[in-house]
């Protein structure tokens, strides 16, 4: 009964902000006043509990993101690097020695990208490989909002074997320009799983700091007199809930809903 608690969270939303100040929800009858809190309290407890899961869940995924973001960046402006050198080689104004050397650096470049794609793994998933699998992670489910990130495997291993500065420079930089393109447009992606994950820690955080002005104890028969209150009031105007046939359920009722999903 998602409906249900998410008008249990609201009104625990206006009671924070509220600052445990008594609201003006009406007087309820409860029907028993220490079952009635226990089951507050007990929700209270687990909605606490999955906030400070999600958070735990987001803060691990967010490193895990960020370290391909950072692998992928990092590629990324290596290819830049072979890219000059690539241009420098095919203008002619450097001497065979010159680009010889050039071709150097070319290779210890390419050997430090594949040495990045081979190493940045997750769980043993070597994503910027051709044996890479994509990452599927769905985030804030304990907070009862699951998204989906999804990082997708992206072969950004460079295979530089056929490819010679000092006999053809085109050649190359027609190469090194195509993998530009593909690692640059594997980086914004990242980094918008990455924002995605921001934007849902923003949310967390909030919800923390929420959940952590929460002291169960608090939470007597007054206070759950004006949830029940709330509830009934709340249930009677809300469209959605009314359209499920739960129109005619009373704060009690609602209160043993939620505690029995």
């Amino acid at each position: 009964m998602i409906e249900i608690e998410t008008l249990f969270k609201s009104f625990f939303q206006h009671w924070s902000l509220s600052g445990g100040d008594k609201l003006s929800y009406g007087s309820y009858e409860l029907q028993n006043d220490d079952r009635e809190v226990a089951i507050i309290r007990e929700f209270i407890q687990g909605n606490v509990a999955g906030v400070r899961l999600s958070a735990h869940e987001a803060n691990a995924d967010t490193s895990m993101v960020q370290m391909f973001v950072d692998a992928a960046d990092t590629i990324h402006n290596e290819l830049i690097l072979m890219e000059q050198l690539a241009e420098q080689a095919a203008n002619g104004y450097y001497t065979s020695a010159d680009i010889a050397s050039m071709q150097k650096k070319f290779e210890v470049l390419a050997q430090d990208i594949n040495s990045i794609a081979g190493s940045t793994e997750y769980d043993g998933n070597k994503l910027f490989t051709s044996e890479g699998r994509t990452i599927t992670k769905v985030i804030m489910r304990s907070v009862g909002s699951a998204r989906n990130i999804s990082l997708f495997a992206k072969d950004l291993s460079l295979d530089v074997s056929n490819l010679d500065l000092t006999t053809d420079a085109e050649g190359a930089l027609a190469v090194i320009k195509n993998a530009i393109e593909q690692a640059g447009e594997c980086t914004m992606y990242l980094k918008s799983q990455n924002q995605l994950l921001q934007d849902s820690m923003a949310v967390i955080e909030e919800q923390m700091a929420s959940a952590a002005g929460v002291n169960t104890g608090e939470f007597g028969a007054r206070i759950v007199r004006e949830m029940m209150g709330y509830l009934t009031a709340a249930i009677q105007d809300e469209p959605y809930i009314s359209s499920q046939g739960q129109s005619n359920i009373t704060g009690d009722e609602a209160l043993y809903l939620l505690r029995d999903n």
